[in-house]
């Protein structure tokens, strides 16, 4: 199998969710869009992951490199290819899809609990989690659940966590980042911490606190998604 990780930000990557399709023998190309110019053909990819950056998914008009991921996203819906949005990428795939992207209601920094609603638990994207896990955030912004879509997973302080639509599924939270990824995303970040009130130090031992569950359900959602892609398009 082939999946195309486009990576959003320098700082930004996919963590253990690539680590992962590594170590079951997916062979993974990780396009660099902020960077590396226009997009590979998605003939012959059986999955797409989109990441995070600072920028808003209501910025589109403003970065060439966004407009060709728009197009990009718009071509995955096309041809069915399973998708996976993190954060920017789940907001980018909802704005696709015909859903507002806004401030979120409370701007998460650090870990907090999910809980799956009853189409969550019936989905599967995310076949063998608990009806709540922890998980880890970054954002100030969040996504409305596109026509026609599922909302799959809410939390506290922001209530959209997880939706679907199709084959598309998008995340506002992470499964994929380490208490060491968590750190450089403070360092990189620090004056918007610093801004929450919250330090380097908390956000680091809140994602260390998580990792031993995160790690396990990063898998599953991984083999979840190569599940879905081995069976092909169902249209």
């Amino acid at each position: 199998m082939r999946a195309l990780l486009v990576q959003n930000c320098e700082s930004e990557g996919f963590g253990l969710y690539e680590a992962f399709l590594r170590e079951r023998g997916v062979d993974c190309l990780v396009h660099h869009a902020y960077r590396d110019g226009a997009f590979p053909d998605l003939t012959g990819f059986d999955l797409v992951v989109a990441g995070g950056t600072p920028l808003s998914a209501n910025s589109v008009g403003e970065h060439a490199f966004l407009r060709a991921e728009w197009a990009l996203l718009e071509r995955v819906v096309r041809t069915c290819i399973p998708y996976l949005g993190i954060c920017f990428g789940a907001q980018l795939m909802a704005r696709v899809l015909g859903a507002r992207v806004g401030r979120s209601p409370t701007r998460e920094v650090g870990g907090i609990e999910v809980e799956l609603t009853s189409r969550g638990v019936s989905s599967p994207f995310l076949r063998g989690f608990p009806p709540r896990f922890p998980a880890f955030t970054w954002h100030g912004e969040a996504f409305g659940v596109p026509r026609g879509g599922r909302l799959l997973a809410r939390g506290t302080g922001c209530p959209n966590q997880a939706f679907a639509r199709g084959r598309a599924l998008g995340l506002q939270f992470h499964l994929e980042t380490t208490a060491e990824e968590a750190a450089a995303w403070a360092d990189e970040y620090e004056d918007e911490l610093a801004a929450l009130g919250r330090s380097k130090e908390e956000v680091v031992r809140e994602c260390r606190e998580r990792e031993g569950a995160m790690g396990p359900l990063s898998h599953r959602l991984m083999d979840n998604l190569l599940e879905m892609a081995a069976e092909g398009d169902p249209g």
